[in-house]
């Protein structure tokens, strides 16, 4: 990725306040330019073979339980929201928790669409199809900006949707991502079926749709349009126009919203299996996919028992630089590989447990005692963080939830795998602040929570 910035550079752009003002001055051509040259130099495969991909992928990606492959939705896509700022607030939150946690992150590549793009040879119908497209491309290298410090360390990856392989290897994945295709349609009813009972399609103005409900659903509020499809023009003499579960399958609004979601599922979950990544969304109906594809009522009862035992609040700052919080993490790099090995053998010793209240005294006796430590650990550099100015810095908290689940396709899948949520937790951790000197002998045991309770008890 050294290539890409040192590109960047050349034409002008080093930091995200650049990109706005070198692109709006290029004329078409040189802008058109520009993006096919960022998708060229992110979109980088080594795979030339199913074969040299797990070789590679052993060495890319290691046996880490916190290795991950993010959706597109806070991965810095367009969805939820194309604005740049959206975006940037999105991958931010994840960014963050990388920076603190995770040891490799996977993420789509936000230049992917340039491939369509080029395929069309960039044929924009009206002036709002150019600014869209001009819009995301900014949104596109600002993302990639902000995201710098995590490639750099090697914490972040960019999955390529554009793979080569030998003959025999093409057709074993053309099978493989058949049969993903063929799942997905048995689901397609029930996936609808979802989505009318959780969302509200308004057509509101003659160039958007308003999606009413659930915020966390489909993560998006609004289809817009630069040129509204011709099986909705009718309606715009009714708007608004509440659409009816029937018309809301018959005209393609479902699909508009299910069919990024599924080639996100695609591409960064069932295509990245062999790489053991557990898969990180914060939208709703991402879980119920899943579900749909071969879960079964035992299989539901052992993933609610492990996530309710594995649940903890993890120590989490808003608004920091990545670099910052890099450095944090390196200067006490024993503290966070720690407190991830006690996740990784609570896991190992919780998986073929039936009995939440066991799972719970595991973490309370394994994990608890790294996360105060954690905890200290961000006190210690209270100052630090506290020092960058810009936005104020905000320490709050994760909620750190292992879910069980099943990836299994009919005669596809049979791997079982984490994968993990998170989930912001309102008032957070800003009461660690407050808490005394700790001795170092103490601060630094094993036991210190259990040194932590007993001075709260008095």
């Amino acid at each position: 990725m050294k290539e890409f910035y040192e590109y960047l550079q050349s034409i002008g752009i080093i930091d995200p306040p650049d990109v706005t003002e070198v692109i709006q001055k290029l004329p078409i051509q040189k802008v058109i330019e520009i993006s096919v040259k960022c998708y060229g130099l992110t979109e980088v495969s080594t795979n030339k073979c199913l074969e040299s991909t797990e070789m590679s992928a052993r060495k890319i990606i290691d046996s880490s339980i916190f290795n991950f492959s993010a959706g597109s939705s806070i991965g810095g896509g367009i969805r939820p929201c194309s604005c740049m700022d959206c975006r940037i607030e999105n991958v931010h939150k994840l960014a963050t928790f990388a920076a603190l946690y995770a040891d490799k992150v996977i993420i789509p590549n936000p230049f992917e669409h340039i491939y369509y793009n080029l395929s069309s040879d960039f044929n924009f119908k009206n002036n709002e199809q150019w600014n869209f497209f001009v819009n995301r491309l900014i949104g596109d290298i600002v993302v990639m900006l902000n995201l710098k410090p995590l490639i750099n360390k090697g914490l972040l990856i960019i999955n390529p949707q554009l793979r080569t392989y030998c003959e025999e290897h093409l057709k074993q994945q053309q099978v493989l991502e058949k049969k993903l295709h063929n799942a997905f349609k048995k689901i397609n009813g029930k996936v609808i079926n979802d989505l009318n009972k959780n969302i509200q399609f308004i057509l509101d103005t003659d160039k958007s749709v308003l999606l009413k409900g659930g915020k966390n659903y489909v993560g998006q509020e609004v289809l817009r349009f630069a040129i509204l499809p011709k099986q909705l023009q009718l309606y715009t003499k009714l708007i608004p126009h509440i659409f009816k579960p029937a018309e809301v399958e018959k005209l393609g609004l479902a699909q508009s919203i299910i069919n990024p979601i599924v080639d996100d599922l695609i591409l960064q979950k069932y295509l990245t299996l062999n790489l053991n990544v557990a898969y990180l969304t914060n939208r709703e109906v991402e879980t119920n996919i899943i579900n749909y594809l071969g879960k079964k009522n035992d299989e539901e009862s052992k993933e609610k028992v492990i996530l309710d035992g594995l649940a903890h609040q993890l120590p989490f700052i808003e608004n920091a630089s990545l670099g910052t919080l890099l450095k944090v993490r390196e200067r006490e790099s024993e503290a966070f590989m720690v407190y991830r090995d006690s996740v990784k053998k609570t896991i190992n010793e919780a998986r073929n447990e039936t009995n939440t209240k066991i799972i719970k005294k595991i973490v309370e006796e394994r994990i608890n005692p790294q996360l105060n430590k954690l905890n200290q650990v961000m006190i210690n550099h209270k100052q630090d963080l506290l020092a960058e100015g810009g936005k104020k810095v905000i320490f709050s908290s994760l909620l750190f939830t292992a879910g069980f689940f099943i990836n299994q396709v009919p005669d596809l899948i049979s791997n079982t795998l984490f994968s993990y949520g998170l989930k912001k937790v309102l008032d957070g951790l800003t009461s660690f602040w407050k808490v005394k000197k700790i001795p170092e002998e103490v601060k630094n045991s094993d036991y210190y929570f259990l040194w932590k309770l007993k001075k709260t008890k008095h």
